[in-house]
């Protein structure tokens, strides 16, 4: 879920400083606690607009990302093989990625990068004999031994 990647990051960003000043506080000795407070304060006007920044792009929840479209995929075992067209934005063409993804417990996907292609748009991923083939047109462009 795009939304809660980007909010995670935002509150993650806004809690380096705090957790950094929090642990000064609890130092003893008034030198390393105005250290620690003084790095927390340095620390947070960059990581504070890095996570305005984040907070700032954060889609919609429900929204599905714009830069990973899902072409294909084929099940094995507990894991999916998901063949994504990749979309980087004006500076880049487009490519097509293989991930290895599982779902934990419907909360947490962890994904594994299997294959890229760098300025491709099309294809397809078969699962033959143990292996998958990704296809694009009839032709085969890879296949990746399970």
């Amino acid at each position: 879920m795009p939304t809660f990647n980007y909010w995670s990051i935002a509150f993650a960003s806004v809690g380096i400083p705090i957790a950094i000043a929090l642990i000064g506080l609890a130092m003893r000795g008034s030198l390393p606690r105005r250290l620690m407070i003084g790095l927390a304060g340095i620390l947070a006007l960059p990581f504070g607009l890095f996570s305005g920044c984040a907070a700032m792009e954060a889609p919609e929840l429900g929204a599905s990302d714009i830069s990973f479209e899902l072409l294909s995929q084929v099940e094995a075992g507990d894991e999916a093989y998901r063949l994504y067209r990749t979309d980087c934005g004006a500076t880049c063409a487009f490519g097509l990625v293989l991930r290895k993804e599982r779902d934990w417990w419907g909360i947490v996907r962890s994904t594994t990068p299997v294959w890229s292609l760098y300025r491709a748009d099309q294809g397809e991923v078969l699962l033959v004999d143990r292996k998958l083939k990704i296809m694009s047109g009839g032709a085969v462009l890879a296949e990746v031994a399970l």
